[in-house]
């Protein structure tokens, strides 16, 4: 397991990583396009910047599609193991511009300003003072991507687990503190592949434990498809993208 670290505001949507949570996530990841078409939608708030910090990078899957378009990567997370596997796929992949670093994203606010900081699934802005915060700390662009809401495919219930942040509550707090912005929402693909009946079991065992086991199998039974090279659970993530410009400041 990761290590903790104070209770903070955010806490109620935090993610652990685990070995088996890794271990899904990269199958998802180089099993679909998921991250290559999030990246394809950003390319013009990045490209050409000098250096961007992404806070919350998880396994950096998404840094390393973006890598081509921007100078410098800096990829910080709090679990260590999370690191270590970006550090190993980016140096299998011959990526040289991105920078894993084990920390506390809170504390990296206070340091060096990037000219973009990005949030993917990481985060809840919705606190008004650790957007203001967040927003403060890139020189030029905040880019915040984030659930259009709590739907889960992936679970039993139809909804996650998590107390996932939304789009739609993000809104209403940029609509009440006047900041402009630009906001795209798409639907993707990100399904889980297995490569056995009983890892789907493992995996919807694992992120839901509060179902069944007859739940589970309903649920397996009419949403798990079996393909050539395995199991396949889909999921078409909707998602939003916002967009904070502002004048470059040094």
């Amino acid at each position: 397991m990761c290590p903790g670290r104070k209770k903070g505001a955010w806490d109620a949507v935090r993610f652990q990583w685990s070995s088996e949570s890794i271990r899904w996530y990269r199958e998802a990841a180089e099993y679909g396009d998921f991250h290559r078409n999030i990246a394809k939608l950003l390319r013009t708030c990045v490209e050409g910047a000098d250096s961007l910090c992404d806070l919350g990078c998880g396994l950096g899957y998404l840094d390393a599609e973006l890598s081509p378009w921007v100078a410098r990567i800096e990829a910080l997370d709090i679990c260590r193991e999370a690191v270590i596997s970006l550090g190993n796929m980016a140096k299998a992949r011959k990526i040289r511009n991105i920078f894993p670093v084990c920390g506390d994203w809170e504390a990296r606010l206070d340091g060096e300003r990037p000219q973009i900081a990005l949030l993917s699934f990481f985060g809840n802005l919705n606190d008004e003072r650790q957007f203001r915060r967040v927003y403060a700390f890139p020189r030029s662009t905040l880019i915040y991507i984030t659930n259009t809401d709590r739907k889960s495919n992936l679970s039993p219930s139809g909804i996650s687990r998590r107390e996932k942040a939304c789009g739609e509550q993000f809104s209403a707090l940029l609509e009440r503190l006047d900041i402009p912005y630009i906001s795209r929402r798409a639907e993707l693909e990100f399904g889980q592949p297995f490569a056995s009946r009983g890892d789907a079991e493992a995996f919807v065992e694992y992120y839901y434990p509060g179902c069944t086991a007859a739940e589970r199998k309903e649920f397996l039974c009419s949403r798990l498809e079996q393909r050539d090279d395995g199991y396949y659970l889909p999921n078409q993530k909707s998602l939003e993208i916002f967009i904070f410009y502002k004048e470059e400041e040094q």
